[in-house]
């Protein structure tokens, strides 16, 4: 176990200089020495209780020589107790600090620091030294360390738990995207098995393991108490190892959520599903009728004096029908294209140019405004496809805005995981027993040759391929909102 662990040692040592300039890199060390530095004092505090060796190797694994140093050191109980209390506030505020930086980095960052206070507290709460002065001057110190001590347990449990949990989440939401998927495998299973072996091993730390001898000034130090489970002590070395590998391995593989995809530019292509064989068998029908009418019309116009109604007529059906068949193509073209390139992208930056080369291309009298997300946050997006999935719902919300003049309102907003990308105008709305058709294929309510109810549908299926979902809510007279639900990546 021994030349294991400095194996695992010398293999964190190598992660941590292949990535020397990345936060995550030092909390991680942060936990390892953390742990290492806990279980040392937790050593050093047994033999200076001068506690048999089969007692010790009956809870953990450790070889006789290394127990005989650490009993014949004489060194002092307080100090060991120092040390492994410094451990283990290192190795919690380290876990945290890291699950909570595997998120991404943010404007907030040091929002994240609060939460630790408490936590380096202890240090100087749980120091005999500390207590002894504070027993001699203030009455009642025992019964608030009686609750004081589970209230520590449960925050320093919280603090550890509740980021993890949030780590698990990210995994679920995102278990469909590579890269993004494996990186929070790896780290929910190794932070997983990291806090199941700091809660069975070190659920009462840190704690007062001192009392003052009555009318003395004397310190009188207890036993800590182990769960008894030979088994679970004589794994847990290896456990403890394990899961710091584990971990080891996703930063030096993927070093961190928001660096592996930003620095090398990830793009990731795949494909996407979509149900479109009755799609293109009416387009196809469409189509075919739409040009034997063009081919006619073309016929007659060629064959008619130029002069006249019936001439007139004929031109009006052969534009119509070349314009029907033009828009037939592109809404084709588009259905067509079944692959997505997927790349991150600052959603703040990509709205804010889409609006203003989109602006440039509005009707008089409608005004375009975009309001960024207070937190700048990444998503991987086909930005060739989002940027049509916008211009096709933008272009509904012109179409529904009155012809005198609206406004349209382009937002950003976090809501948990979910990117959420509103479109908000000031149109005419749709009326309520229509709006669950919005989304389905050929559903329209404008009457038009180059509209075949087919816009919002193609919106729906791209979103859908992003593992997003769209949101459209209504109130006729009152305008109209969708809302385009991408996951957060950062």
């Amino acid at each position: 176990m021994l030349y294991f662990t400095i194996a695992f040692l010398l293999f964190a040592v190598f992660v941590f200089i292949r990535n020397p300039k990345h936060p995550t890199s030092y909390y991680l060390m942060g936990s390892i020495v953390g742990w290492c530095l806990s279980f040392f004092g937790l050593l050093r505090y047994l033999a200076g209780l001068n506690l048999s060796s089969a007692l010790v190797r009956y809870f953990f694994y450790v070889p006789y020589s290394l127990w005989s140093a650490l009993v014949s050191s004489h060194s002092s109980i307080i100090v060991s107790i120092r040390i492994m209390d410094a451990g283990l506030v290192l190795l919690i505020v380290s876990t945290y600090l890291y699950v909570t930086n595997v998120f991404g980095g943010s404007p907030r960052r040091l929002v994240r620091l609060i939460p630790v206070i408490p936590v380096l507290a202890e240090l100087l709460l749980y120091d005999p030294v500390f207590y002894r002065a504070l027993y001699a001057v203030v009455a009642g110190v025992d019964t608030f360390y009686a609750y004081l001590h589970p209230a520590t347990r449960i925050y320093n449990l919280a603090l550890l738990v509740i980021p993890a949990a949030f780590l698990i989440r990210r995994l679920i939401a995102h278990r469909r995207i590579p890269v993004v998927r494996y990186f929070y495998l790896f780290n929910t299973v190794g932070i997983t098995v990291v806090i199941l072996a700091f809660v069975l091993t070190f659920h009462w730390a840190p704690a007062l393991l001192a009392r003052v001898y009555p009318n003395t000034s004397y310190l009188v130090f207890d036993m800590p108490v182990f769960i008894p489970n030979q088994v679970f002590y004589s794994a847990y070395p290896y456990l403890s190892v394990l899961s710091f590998s584990v971990v080891l391995f996703s930063l030096l593989r993927y070093k961190s959520i928001d660096r592996i995809l930003a620095s090398k530019n990830y793009r990731h292509s795949r494909m996407y599903r979509h149900d479109d064989f009755g799609v293109r068998a009416l387009s196809h029908s469409l189509k075919n009728q739409l040009l034997a009418i063009k081919f006619e019309s073309e016929a007659l116009v060629a064959g008619l004096p130029p002069e006249g109604d019936l001439s007139e007529n004929a031109r009006t059906i052969l534009s119509l029908s070349s314009e029907a068949v033009n828009g037939l193509n592109e809404m084709y073209r588009k259905i067509q294209r079944r692959d997505l390139v997927l790349e991150l992208v600052s959603m703040n930056d990509f709205l804010s140019d889409w609006t203003k080369r989109r602006k440039e291309r509005l009707p008089d009298g409608v005004t375009a405004e975009f309001r960024p997300s207070r937190i700048d946050a990444k998503a991987l997006i086909d930005k060739g496809h989002i940027e049509e999935c916008c211009s096709v719902i933008v272009q509904n919300a012109i179409d529904a805005i009155d012809p005198r003049g609206g406004r349209l309102e382009i937002g950003g907003d976090l809501a948990g995981i979910w990117l959420v990308v509103s479109f908000t105008d000031d149109g005419q709305g749709i009326p309520k027993e229509l709006i669950h058709h919005v989304g389905e294929p050929f559903f329209t309510t404008k009457s038009s040759t180059s509209n075949w109810g087919l816009g919002l549908s193609y919106v729906k299926r791209i979103i859908r391929a992003h593992h997003g979902y769209m949101e459209v809510v209504s109130e006729q007279g009152q305008g109209t909102t969708v809302r385009l639900f991408l996951p957060v990546i950062v």
